[in-house]
């Protein structure tokens, strides 16, 4: 081939990508999408493990959206912040959604995480000697009111036949509860976990008991704004699929899922998070026992003079279309059309 023949034809091959090259340079990189973001103000707890598997194993973003954690101190200041607008979900117990319910605050539950009878306890002294609820009367018991624990004892007195009025209940903090059970400023205190097991660790195994109640249900939901579960649809959508591959996965992997949990739980040692781990059902779902239990929940809070809300129907709390439309047999409720 002559030599201008030659250089002619290497011009030809070469100008399409001189071509793209320039007109990229001048509008820039091909355009992207924009992952939509989920923010969900997280209390760290085992109970929330589903998401913390999904986010670890980047099933989101495999998902098409981005998510972040904003992390919490309790479940109260969870919800309150996707209340406000600062998150867009929270990690939140069927406690704190039904207080917030009775207070006239709109909030939609598009999933339950996780449910557990035993990752609520009380710790009891065998030395001050109780050893079954008929030994709580006349007891000082510390507790945090208005939370699961607090119906815990509910529970417990109860199946006992003892009235409320016939022990002495003191509120505190639950990270302070170990201390002061090791101290004996109470005879037993009613949390969770870590601070259950953190309690029982305290003033030793032999030197207590620890009790659960047949009756008792705890039930991990994520819950929003009905506005915003409603405006960012595809994301919500996209973090449940998230979530259901979670669920596989722990199905199968449960020992990279204990330390992948762990590891989003600073203040849970990893032996600890094993040793409560099979306390949890961990699944994502809608279901009748799920309603029953806010229900249940309301009519015990509401007979509190503080809470009281005439003709409260729990049902409009759930919003199942998004898990329906993806797992449809996660969702169970009958009769339940949102």
């Amino acid at each position: 081939m002559p030599k201008k023949s030659y250089i002619a034809a290497i011009v030809l091959i070469a100008l399409p990508a001189v071509v793209a090259a320039v007109w990229s340079a001048k509008v820039g990189p091909p355009f992207v999408k924009p992952r939509q973001t989920i923010v969900i103000a997280d209390v760290p707890r085992a109970a929330f493990a589903l998401l913390y598997i999904a986010q670890a194993k980047n099933y989101f973003r495999e998902e098409g959206i981005e998510v972040t954690f904003e992390t919490a101190k309790a479940a109260s200041e969870a919800l309150n912040a996707a209340l406000e607008g600062k998150a867009d979900l929270a990690n939140v117990f069927e406690t704190t959604v039904i207080l917030k319910h009775l207070a006239g605050e709109a909030i939609s539950v598009i999933t339950a995480l996780s449910s557990s009878q035993k990752n609520t306890g009380l710790v009891a002294l065998k030395d001050r000697g109780i050893f079954n609820p008929k030994d709580l009367k006349r007891r000082t018991i510390g507790i945090s009111k208005n939370r699961n624990g607090d119906f815990l004892l509910f529970l417990l007195l109860t199946s006992a036949g003892i009235k409320s009025s016939a022990v002495t209940l003191i509120d505190m903090p639950e990270e302070t509860m170990a201390a002061a059970l090791k101290e004996g400023r109470v005879d037993a205190v009613v949390t969770w976990n870590p601070y259950l097991t953190e309690a029982r660790i305290a003033v030793g195994e032999d030197r207590s008991v620890l009790m659960h109640s047949e009756l008792f249900l705890q039930v991990a939901l994520l819950a929003g704004q009905p506005k915003v579960i409603a405006q960012k649809k595809e994301a919500m959508k996209a973090l449940l699929r998230g979530v259901m591959r979670a669920e596989g996965f722990l199905k199968s992997h449960r020992d990279e899922a204990v330390d992948i949990v762990a590891e989003h739980l600073p203040n849970y040692p990893k032996e600890a998070v094993r040793t409560f781990w099979d306390d949890f059902i961990m699944e994502m779902k809608l279901d009748n026992v799920t309603l029953n239990l806010l229900d249940q929940k309301a009519k015990w809070l509401s007979s509190n003079r503080t809470y009281k809300r005439p003709k409260l129907d729990v049902s409009q709390l759930i919003f199942s279309a998004y898990l329906r439309e993806i797992h449809p047999e996660a969702v169970t409720i009958q009769g339940q059309p949102r």
